[in-house]
């Protein structure tokens, strides 16, 4: 359903939540200018995980409010890679390397098995060194640099106005450029990721944020699988003649696009422990990102205390998952038409100014 409106909406960032916030918001009938920085943010630098059932679902204390939306947000992307022309990477391997990952996947089936979700245990494949293994066929994977560009095209054709350049500050009437430009709109939505911390403009919600680098690397694929593996921090997913392997996740690290060595050499050293004949396979790159976090690793969507200013930041590992459920909250929102008001609680910007 498209909304008549007037209001001119001014998105900060060019990442998947940005991105999928301007198509959402487009189909309502908003105008949207994107400002793109036109640097790699952490939708660049990621795996492309869709894997509510990992990143959520495993997750003992996580809201069951919050279960629903990564699992919505997760259907949300069949439809939204069917209009990009996408295919998925679907299908996920996941396995145990000792007794207690083992209880903990035996107890992550529980939970699937009550979602209805399909999740099997398997025999561990001969490639492989583990304890015992899972099939979970919904759990997927997207490439995060062909979406970003087919993301930003689809916006585009939908009538969306990209700006490319730095935002410096911000203020009720619209953003102002590192290099002096205005651009004017009635509403803001900062969606850059931890970059938005560093406006000169006061929004004291972003303060809650904190970033966390994380490094991954590709090499030439002589092993011999296909689709994704899981097992604990690690994810190994078979893309063309490469394997992209990931993540690290580090508080303490220099916040920059540098790679550091020492855990980079420790993930891949993991990974091989994994799949052994991944030593046998060249590093043909390697790269790192900062994700933004928050205190309790949920994002943060919804108003802040400057009037008109909304944030759509903080989704620490799954910006990609949970960009389009993002979106849709923002928008209805917006329009103030079936707000779930319970997820906005949860997800409010304002919820640790509450904690000082």
């Amino acid at each position: 359903m498209a909304y008549c409106s007037s209001r001119h909406v001014l998105i900060i960032g060019a990442g998947p939540v940005g991105l999928c916030t301007g198509l959402e918001l487009r189909r309502l009938g908003f105008k949207v200018t994107i400002i793109d920085a036109g640097i790699r943010g952490a939708g660049w630098a990621s795996g492309g995980m869709l894997a509510p059932l990992y990143e959520f679902v495993a997750e003992p204390d996580m809201p069951p409010i919050l279960v629903n939306f990564a699992l919505k947000s997760a259907l949300l992307w069949q439809t939204l890679a069917s209009d990009l022309n996408v295919a998925l990477q679907t299908g996920m391997i996941i396995v145990a390397r000792d007794r207690r990952e083992q209880a903990h996947l035996d107890w992550l089936s529980t939970q699937a098995q009550a979602l209805n979700y399909p999740m099997q245990a398997i025999a561990v494949p001969d490639f492989l060194l583990g304890c015992g293994a899972y099939s979970a066929k919904d759990e997927a994977s997207l490439d995060p640099r062909t979406v970003l560009r087919l993301l930003k095209l689809a916006f585009l054709e939908r009538g969306g106005i990209c700006v490319k350049g730095m935002a410096a500050a911000i203020s009720t009437q619209g953003v102002t450029l590192t290099d002096g430009t205005f651009v004017g709109g009635d509403l803001i939505i900062v969606a850059n990721g931890y970059a938005g911390s560093c406006f000169g403009f006061s929004i004291s919600e972003l303060n809650s944020l904190r970033p966390v680098k994380g490094q991954m690397a590709r090499v030439g694929k002589q092993a011999d699988f296909k689709g994704a593996i899981r097992a604990g921090r690690l994810y190994l997913l078979a893309r063309e003649d490469t394997i992209v392997i990931g993540a690290t996740s580090d508080q303490n690290a220099c916040v920059t696009d540098e790679i550091d060595l020492e855990p980079l050499a420790d993930l891949l050293q993991e990974a091989t422990h994994l799949l052994p004949n991944l030593s046998q396979c060249p590093v043909i790159e390697a790269w790192s990102g900062i994700r933004p976090d928050t205190p309790d690793h949920r994002p943060l969507v919804g108003p802040t205390r400057c009037d008109g200013v909304y944030l759509a930041s903080g989704t620490y590992r799954n910006g990609w998952l949970l960009a389009p459920a993002i979106a849709q909250l923002l928008g209805a929102q917006l329009v103030e038409h079936d707000i779930d008001f319970a997820l906005q609680s949860l997800l409010a910007p304002s919820r640790f100014l509450f904690d000082r």
